[in-house]
């Protein structure tokens, strides 16, 4: 059978797949319409049109020798174009990507230079006249950087770097006016270690208001063991000393904290150490108020993946997982302005994976992405959180599969001040996605968003606006003669 291909791309796809030549031996030439599912015929799913020959007289075209040529039908996307992001013909490694109200965003990767083979850090500034054409050169730390941005495109990197056996903190900040300034030291370990490897920090930043103040938050060694620490970047353009939130003098380790923070620039922090769950609050010009256990496991039940979420209004949500038997159960409290932090509660969903991914939507509601799998069949779910009571749950995506490669994780979950949700997850080499549109009170289809050879681990989401959003991957190309190379794209969606 010879095969030609047409393709219409507006307002959907039609793709005609036909035989040259027939005999129908005296049988029906029919025609036949499926569904059909998203996938790389279509990728945003739609219908096929089968024609051919029906041999066995019981009106459907079932096999290979009735089927003589496919129409597909296929929806359109709601997703853009994609754009590939790093100049360069080399490797890049996607780091970040930030994201103002208004669309522009901050795209950070690591790419090799082929002038003089060492590894750089880029940034591309894209706005909607520039386009992606301001690039500049982040200040080198050999470890991978933690960016944050404020609303008026400043932006300040933090990362840690080994001094002798000794880890270290580093920052730089960034001003449309200046670009990057010059690195300064702003933490110091003051354990030695015998390795470089063992020593070396944990980071991340965040913002805090359009004025350059920031926090940064760090995990290193210090007198009595590895403990939590943080940096305020002043809006005098100064860091402050570091100051520690723990006050715990034995070696057990604390996790690597994570953080969240509101609109008015109150931060949240929450780290796992010794079997207990630890949380404490900057509030915003005045300072922490004092790290406090919120979990129900006072006798060391060994938790794991902490995570936090925090709504326009204020209102935090804190996250973990219980390993209790070899068995992971999910549980989680709230804060809410006034009353502070709620009992600890378990999540009662069969989640496959310990990772939930959250956000907040525009009625305070908390939002948990996650996967399940029940006798292979995969499906991902949406559950829906008022209160500690309250919950619903909505099943977006199922598939069947026994593959192990066929898998999915991983999710990644936004939402906008207007309700609109976006979900995306891999699935073998491809991101899928489906979003929610509520002015229509509805999910999309599943469709495929990225080529072949997608990263199931190195990409974001992030919304803006009202019902736009942005995500950015790292993706092999499989298809280079030099050999495979990895490159960084964005897509944009426009729900409404």
């Amino acid at each position: 059978m010879k095969i030609k291909i047409i393709k219409i791309l507006s307002p959907f796809i039609i793709v005609t797949l036909f035989s040259c030549s027939s005999s129908s031996g005296g049988n029906p030439e029919i025609t036949q319409r499926i569904d059909e599912p998203a996938g790389r015929n279509c990728p945003n799913a739609g219908s096929v049109l089968l024609r051919g020959v029906d041999r066995d007289g019981d009106g459907l075209l079932e096999s290979d020798n009735e089927i003589e040529g496919a129409t597909f039908e296929c929806n359109a996307s709601n997703w853009s174009a994609e754009v590939k992001v790093n100049k360069l013909s080399a490797n890049a490694s996607f780091q970040n990507m930030l994201v103002e109200p208004n669309g522009d965003r901050i795209i950070f990767y690591r790419q090799i230079d082929p002038q003089d083979m060492n590894n750089k850090d880029y940034m591309d500034y894209y706005t909607s006249s520039t386009d992606g054409t301001v690039t500049s050169i982040v200040p080198y730390g050999d470890a991978f950087k933690k960016f944050s941005m404020d609303m008026s495109g400043h932006a300040i990197a933090v990362w840690p770097q080994e001094e002798n056996q000794l880890g270290s903190v580093w920052a730089s900040r960034y001003s449309k006016a200046l670009g990057w300034q010059t690195p300064e030291k702003i933490a110091q370990s003051n354990v030695t270690h015998l390795t470089a490897f063992s020593q070396i920090p944990e980071v991340d930043v965040v913002m805090l208001d359009e004025l350059d103040s920031a926090i940064a938050i760090s995990k290193y060694s210090a007198a009595g063991g590895w403990m939590v620490h943080a940096n305020q970047f002043t809006t005098g353009g100064n860091w402050l000393s570091p100051e520690s939130l723990e006050t715990i003098t034995t070696y057990t380790p604390s996790s690597m904290p994570a953080i969240a923070k509101d609109p008015n620039g109150n931060v949240f922090a929450i780290w796992a150490r010794a079997g207990r769950i630890f949380v404490d609050r900057y509030r915003y010009l005045v300072g922490w108020q004092g790290a406090i256990a919120i979990d129900n496991s006072p006798n060391g039940i060994p938790t794991s993946d902490t995570n936090i979420s925090v709504s326009r209004n204020g209102i935090a949500f804190a996250q973990w997982s219980e390993n209790i038997f070899e068995e992971s159960e999910h549980w989680g409290a709230f804060y809410r302005p006034g009353t502070g932090w709620g009992e600890a509660f378990k999540i009662n969903i069969n989640a496959k994976y310990i990772d939930l991914p959250s956000t907040f939507n525009n009625n305070d509601e908390l939002l948990l992405s996650w996967v399940e799998n029940d006798a292979d069949i995969w499906k991902v779910w949406i559950s829906k959180l008022a209160d500690e009571t309250s919950i619903e749950h909505t099943a977006i995506y199922e598939y069947e599969t026994t593959n192990r490669l066929d898998q999915l994780y991983n999710l990644k979950i936004a939402a906008d001040n207007v309700g609109n949700i976006a979900v995306v997850w891999p699935r073998r080499n491809y991101y899928w996605s489906s979003f929610y549109d509520a002015d229509a009170n509805v999910w999309s289809r599943p469709e495929v968003i990225s080529g072949d050879g997608a990263d199931r681990q190195k990409f974001t989401l992030k919304m803006y606006g009202n019902g736009n959003a942005i995500i950015c991957w790292k993706q092999t190309d499989l298809t280079n003669i030099n050999g495979f190379i990895d490159n960084i794209w964005y897509r944009e969606l426009k729900i409404q």
